[in-house]
């Protein structure tokens, strides 16, 4: 069951959802219920390359399977990447919020590299995202 939310953490003008996180797939692929998430801008190692264990385990670390996630699809790219959902996700912290981004939190980590064909101007708007290199979205 998704439950929707109008919180400050959704951004865009398509679905935005919370519900019970299911799987790590790997370190950008994470399932919640029966959808698939694709991480926007976050490209983590795939199975078998140096730091793909750690990339997925960080993932369950900040998101583990049973807790809540916010998921807020990007609004340019709603038709998905291979069957995945392309999305900026918010883990639920202790209080009950949905504060951690688990998009930044993966590239704060050094895992990941930016991907920026797996988001659009309007993931780029985060200030963390500028940190990373998404500058040449910001006000086209």
């Amino acid at each position: 069951m998704q439950i929707h939310y109008s919180l400050s953490a959704c951004r865009g003008h398509v679905l935005c959802f919370a519900a019970n996180i299911t799987k790590a797939v790997d370190g950008d692929s994470i399932d919640i219920n029966d959808t698939r998430i694709r991480l926007s801008l976050v490209d983590t190692p795939e199975i078998g390359h140096k730091n793909y264990t750690e990339a997925k385990n960080y993932t369950l670390e900040l998101c583990p399977v049973g807790s809540i996630g916010l998921v807020d699809q990007d609004d340019d790219q709603s038709g998905g990447s291979y069957g995945r959902m392309i999305s900026l996700v918010y883990c639920e912290d202790p209080s009950g919020n949905f504060t951690k981004s688990l998009n930044e939190f993966m590239l704060k980590r050094g895992y990941p590299n930016i991907l920026p064909k797996i988001g659009t101007k309007s993931d780029s708007s985060e200030s963390w995202t500028q940190e990373f290199g998404c500058k040449e979205f910001v006000n086209e």
